[in-house]
């Protein structure tokens, strides 16, 4: 996990990088540059205040799978289900519902945490409704609009 300094020097090298003032003479570079420094400090204001689950203390490393059979179970695409393969580190979001959010890019899994107890992971989930998901300013609007109901999902607890 990146250091709040990380993500303050990543967020300033991306607005340096992408300020509109830097395209002057060119109209349509200055509304991309506007539109990219919008998205940066969205993302920027959410990582700013992100608060890491503390019970999550897995590493990549523990997901690799290391005997042949486990490859081979590791490999079967009826058993990537199974979360002890998933890499998945929930972060905590501001929502009447939701508690935190975690997604596992390799295999398309997004797990949610609910405020009731509840977990719920969605399969097929693409990397742009996650994304779209977590910078959303209301998560339970575009939970309930765009995920809850439209992939396969299952109870972990």
């Amino acid at each position: 996990m990146s250091t709040r300094e990380e993500i303050r020097k990543a967020y300033r090298k991306q607005v340096k990088l992408w300020h509109p003032d830097k395209f002057p003479n060119d109209y349509n570079k200055q509304i991309l540059a506007l539109e990219k420094c919008k998205q940066i400090n969205e993302a920027y204001s959410f990582l700013e205040n992100y608060i890491p689950l503390l019970n999550k203390t897995t590493s990549k490393e523990d997901f690799i799978p290391r005997t042949k059979k486990q490859q081979e179970k590791y490999n079967d695409p009826n058993q990537r289900s199974n979360k002890s393969f998933l890499n998945i580190h929930r972060i905590r979001v501001i929502s009447s519902k939701l508690d935190s959010v975690g997604y596992d890019a390799t295999h398309l899994v997004l797990q949610v945490a609910f405020k009731n107890g509840s977990i719920y992971q969605y399969y097929n989930v693409s990397s742009l409704i996650y994304s779209a998901f977590i910078m959303h300013s209301s998560k339970d609007g575009y939970f309930e609009k765009y995920i809850a109901n439209r992939f396969r999902r299952e109870l972990v607890k």
